[in-house]
């Protein structure tokens, strides 16, 4: 962040965040008195109220286009937008998932576009300021935590998760109930995954440190407008919600203004 202070956050399990200054040497400052909470969401379609108590973090994120804001995933379920300069309290909070956020990963393409996942065997996609998942996602064929996900470099609508010991490719452009294709790895158990730089290997790690390494063929041609490939999947995805793409579409012009 050239011309800006830089800062180093750490999270804690017991639902602290500590804040470290980068001068000549790292400043400290203490952990929040308040840890993040929950609070009451006010939407336009109602109130929705939340019980406020202490929440685990597992995750930060960093806004990608915003290094002053950043996105922190907990174990009940709830994704806190929080910001530097806002260190009392979360800015917003997002609930959707049933079971703990194990990530959450931003979009290369869109910076307003992120998604998460957890144990509750979901993939959520979501849009900045908006607090309703745009979709949800599941494998029918293994009903167990999603360890982990990430986008793919050089396509905006592909993104890979692994569940258990198995690897899904998905392409928001052609479907969005199934995966383009799964693929059981010979373990018991992934723990992470990493695409290639050039987009056409996907790299798998797991519980025993193996690294299973799988090429993709036939994969499309990467979008000339990758953004707008990403937008009009969406679209396409939220055919039966037209109101809730109006507040995607909002938002998303609203970015470029």
């Amino acid at each position: 962040m050239p011309g800006l202070l830089r800062f180093l956050t750490s999270l804690a399990k017991l639902g602290t965040l500590s804040s470290l200054t980068v001068l000549m040497t790292l400043q400290y400052t203490p952990p929040r008195l308040e840890p993040m909470v929950n609070k009451k969401l006010d939407r336009t379609e109602g109130a929705v109220s939340i019980n406020v108590k202490k929440m685990c973090g597992l995750s930060i994120s960093v806004h990608p286009g915003k290094p002053m804001i950043y996105y922190v995933s907990t174990s009940e379920g709830s994704i806190l937008k929080c910001a530097v300069n806002h260190p009392d309290q979360a800015v917003d909070i997002f609930p959707g998932h049933t079971g703990s956020v194990y990530g959450i990963k931003h979009s290369p393409f869109s910076s307003s576009i992120f998604l998460t996942y957890g144990s509750d065997w979901v993939v959520y996609l979501w849009a900045e300021n908006i607090r309703e998942p745009l979709i949800k996602l599941q494998s029918i064929k293994d009903k167990s935590s999603v360890e982990g996900a990430k986008w793919s470099p050089t396509h905006s609508t592909i993104f890979a998760s692994i569940s258990n010991n198995q690897l899904s490719l998905w392409d928001l452009s052609r479907k969005i109930i199934v995966p383009m294709f799964d693929i059981k790895a010979p373990t018991k158990k992934l723990r992470s995954l990493e695409f290639s730089p050039s987009g056409k290997n996907i790299l798998v790690g797991d519980m025993d440190g193996k690294v299973f390494v799988y090429n993709l063929t036939d994969m499309p041609f990467p979008p000339f407008l990758q953004e707008e490939a990403l937008m009009r999947a969406l679209e396409n995805a939220l055919v039966a919600r037209p109101d809730l793409f109006k507040k995607l579409n909002d938002n998303f012009h609203s970015t470029l203004t």
